[in-house]
């Protein structure tokens, strides 16, 4: 019984936090933007995603050629394993295992290094966009400004969406550079 009562104690104590915390909100207007729209859609973020998806398209490519080059390997150790004798085949196949996991450490360096080059060139286009969108909003007098893709976002009227505003402005800076 007491358990339910200190249960019941928190979850009002929770709810009233949520109501004064609501209440207290700015009255003011509030807007959104699709970042990862502005990301994708604005000149200087498809510029830099093309050349995102070459450098990931050619990592691809000396990845499938090293991989043939292994498979390879493996079907000449295969073929040659009747006629070696046994040492000779404990070293080929160590030599193989060898290349295998080397290999395998590679490709996991190599899709790091890509992963990072993704998050790098990202944080760029975000940061451009972080003082875009808060020149919109200081200049249409916004409050908030919430992603429209985010987590918590459930609904947003389109009159409230300023992507757009915000790819043009980024688009013409962004041709000066």
């Amino acid at each position: 019984m007491k358990n339910k009562l200190i249960k019941a104690v928190i979850i009002f104590s929770a709810l009233m936090a949520f109501v004064v915390t609501a209440s207290a909100a700015p009255t003011g207007k509030t807007a959104v933007v699709d970042l990862q729209k502005c990301i994708s859609k604005s000149k200087k973020g498809e510029r830099l995603g093309s050349k995102f998806r070459a450098e990931r398209d050619g990592l691809k490519d000396f990845l499938k050629v090293r991989e043939d080059e292994l498979r390879k390997m493996m079907e000449d150790f295969e073929k040659q394993a009747p006629v070696l004798s046994e040492e000779a085949r404990i070293a080929k196949r160590q030599e193989f295992e060898e290349k295998k996991v080397a290999f395998q450490k590679e490709i996991e360096a190599e899709e790091q290094k890509i992963r990072s080059k993704g998050d790098e060139l990202t944080s760029i286009v975000l940061k451009d966009l972080e003082s875009i969108v808060r020149e919109v909003a200081e200049k249409n007098g916004y409050d908030m400004v919430l992603n429209k893709a985010g987590v918590w976002l459930l609904y947003a009227d389109d009159s409230m969406d300023i992507t757009d505003e915000v790819i043009r402005i980024y688009d013409e800076r962004s041709a000066k550079e």
